[in-house]
């Protein structure tokens, strides 16, 4: 929630008579560290293109790289992980929204869009969702709407490649 948000009376109300968990979310440019940092605390060591394979096949997916860092700590493979050692043992457990396509999609990166797509798709996910998202996002846009500082950031490069917006 934003800030505002959280000064509203509905939203002392409920920390008053409850327990309020904030939950930040770990966006793309952060989540190789923070695979990183839960590998340490795992004890295990990484090569740095073990963990871009390790990202990748996780992306998106914080709960499947928790459990796949304690099944990797539990196979006692030899220090520190490769890219070979980590093929063996990983499933591809990226997951991606419709939120994250049109991330992926606004900030010009054609392979997660497609990996993003075909993640979607194979889940039987209908392409009415992400398009529902993108037309919204582009709506938001060219209105000057409130966005995500996310979208926001990544918009003058996406208006720089498409040109002006006429959703």
């Amino acid at each position: 929630l934003r800030s505002d948000q959280r000064k509203a009376a509905w939203y002392r109300a409920v920390e008053a008579c409850g327990l309020v968990v904030t939950v930040r979310p770990v966006d793309l440019e952060s989540f190789d560290a923070w695979l990183l940092d839960r590998l340490k605390r795992a004890g295990l060591v990484i090569e740095k293109d073990a963990l871009a394979l390790f990202a990748s096949m996780m992306e998106g997916n914080l709960l499947a790289a928790a459990q796949e860092i304690e099944r990797l700590k539990l196979a006692g493979l030899p220090s520190p992980l490769t890219s070979e050692a980590l093929a063996t043992q990983l499933e591809d457990s990226s997951h991606h929204s419709a939120f994250a396509f049109v991330d992926a999609l606004m900030a010009g990166d054609a392979p997660r869009v497609a990996r993003a797509l075909e993640n979607l798709r194979q889940e039987g996910e209908s392409p009415l969702g992400p398009l529902a998202v993108l037309v919204s996002t582009l709506r938001r846009a060219e209105k000057g709407d409130w966005m995500p500082s996310k979208q926001q950031r990544l918009l003058p490069a996406f208006r720089r490649r498409v040109g002006p917006l006429a959703v």
